[in-house]
């Protein structure tokens, strides 16, 4: 535990760090932002995803529309309306192959989260990128400290940069990371495809849950460190208290998808044994 939560400190330590000052100042507003929406997809995300799709593709399609009436010299309003609504007919047609696609990254993202965690995570604590910044160019075993100039490079290096340092250490602790994540990654897009379009109500129940309860835990998380004092340590002194929150949030979920995409089901098929 005192592993997990030393990754997290270090996290956050970089994300206060590399912030824009704007964003941390607003970060209240976004948090409740990211609330909202992430109730409202925990809520409504399985029932509303086809129309959302629609929708999606409508607004794509009348920008294309917008842009090609300009390219051509049509008139625009045919051309916004004519668009939107071929697109949206297609987005409609195809929304399998878009849940199968959020599938795919959903189950990719919980498949390399556990591989991040259990083969990437541990060198966050170790990584002290200062150290490999100053011994960078020094041969021998004598300890030199960084100069002016690389404390300043340091101090403004971009998240990029940090990343970069970040991975090329990690491989050179364990070469095999690279190759089997992407493995793994893989293959977990491709069982996602798979499950999205022959499992549509099961996978969306599941996927928008998971984002849902992602965001909105997120979002509670932000606004506690924001509002409550000491908000942020208490999570790492009681974390079973955060695991039932967590987890009682997703299960909630599911069960209220399920029974809202449940209706439509049941009533196609009690729609034989009425006329009956």
């Amino acid at each position: 535990m005192n592993e997990l939560a030393g990754i997290f400190e270090q996290f956050r330590l970089f994300v206060v760090e590399q912030a824009p000052a704007g964003l941390m100042t607003h970060a209240a507003w976004t948090a409740i932002a990211v609330l909202v929406v992430g109730v409202a997809i925990s809520v409504f995300g399985a029932k509303l995803a086809r129309w959302g799709i629609t929708c999606c593709f409508a607004l794509i399609g009348a920008g294309l529309g917008a842009y090609f009436s300009r390219f051509a010299g049509f008139p625009a309003t045919p051309c916004v309306l004519i668009s939107g609504a071929m697109l949206a007919i297609v987005g409609s047609l195809t929304h399998r192959l878009w849940v199968g696609a959020v599938a795919s990254i959903v189950l990719s993202a919980l498949v390399l989260g556990g591989f991040g965690y259990h083969r990437v995570a541990p060198h966050v604590c170790a990584f002290d990128p200062m150290v490999a910044w100053s011994a960078a160019d020094v041969e021998s075993s004598e300890l030199v400290l960084p100069t002016p100039e690389q404390q300043e490079a340091f101090r403004d290096r971009t998240p990029q940069q940090w990343f970069q340092e970040f991975w090329s250490f990690v491989i050179e602790h364990d070469a095999d990371v690279p190759r089997n994540g992407k493995a793994l990654a893989l293959a977990a897009a491709i069982i996602g495809l798979f499950l999205g379009v022959f499992a549509v109500r099961y996978v969306l129940i599941l996927s928008t849950s998971l984002i849902g309860t992602l965001l909105v835990t997120t979002a509670v998380a932000a606004l506690g460190t924001q509002l409550v004092p000491g908000f942020y340590q208490s999570g790492f002194d009681h974390p079973g208290m955060v695991g039932m929150g967590v987890g009682g949030f997703l299960v909630s979920s599911v069960i209220v998808q399920t029974f809202l995409t449940r209706d439509t089901s049941s009533k196609q098929k009690d729609q034989p044994a009425d006329k009956s």
